[in-house]
């Protein structure tokens, strides 16, 4: 098989000649350059502050083992979160046999100068937490990455590596649950976990 493809590359191109081959980008280069982002989409993905660390770092090693990221359809960012959402259910599942208590959202925004305001602004967080846990962890994931982090559906589509039609399907059913769930303002059914 590799004897056709090698017959089917034409080596006698300029490309071919020149190119070479694109070197991977280390953990320790993604980490200075990316590790606010990974922390952010673990914050949203239901991560707490007290295990954000420890996740963090899973996600830096796991990227390390697999030898850096690889430039491709998927932007450094875009593959990081793919990572993340690894850990996050592996930790899922490894406290899924152990009971947790629910954390609330823990970061407050620096503009509350009271605390009416710091109240009513915990409260919100509040609501927009337990909206997220409303989504499946597809959505979820969908929803922050292009939401909030603003990676492109494309981008998405080639981390999971699905027809960027999935990723528009998972961020509509993800806009309509999580509407939904932040307008009745309730708490999720869901247990609480990173």
């Amino acid at each position: 098989m590799q004897a056709n493809m090698a017959a089917n590359i034409d080596l006698t191109s300029d490309a071919a000649a020149t190119a070479e081959p694109i070197e991977p980008i280390g953990a320790e280069a993604l980490y200075r350059a990316h590790a606010p982002f990974v922390a952010s989409f673990l914050r949203h993905m239901g991560a707490s502050e007290a295990d954000l660390d420890d996740l963090l770092q899973d996600v830096f090693v796991l990227a390390h083992r697999k030898g850096g990221y690889r430039p491709g359809p998927a932007a450094p960012r875009t593959w990081l979160g793919s990572l993340a959402i690894r850990v996050v259910v592996a930790r899922r599942r490894s406290l899924a046999r152990r009971p947790t208590t629910a954390v609330l959202v823990e970061g407050l925004p620096d503009g509350a100068s009271g605390p009416a305001e710091a109240l009513e602004a915990r409260r919100s967080l509040q609501r927009v937490q337990a909206a997220l846990e409303h989504l499946s962890l597809e959505q979820r994931a969908a929803f922050i990455l292009f939401e909030i982090e603003g990676e492109s559906c494309q981008s998405i589509a080639a981390m999971w590596e699905v027809p960027v039609g999935t990723v528009y399907s998972r961020l509509h059913n993800a806009r309509q649950r999580f509407q939904e769930a932040y307008q009745r303002g309730e708490p999720s059914h869901r247990r609480r976990e990173p």
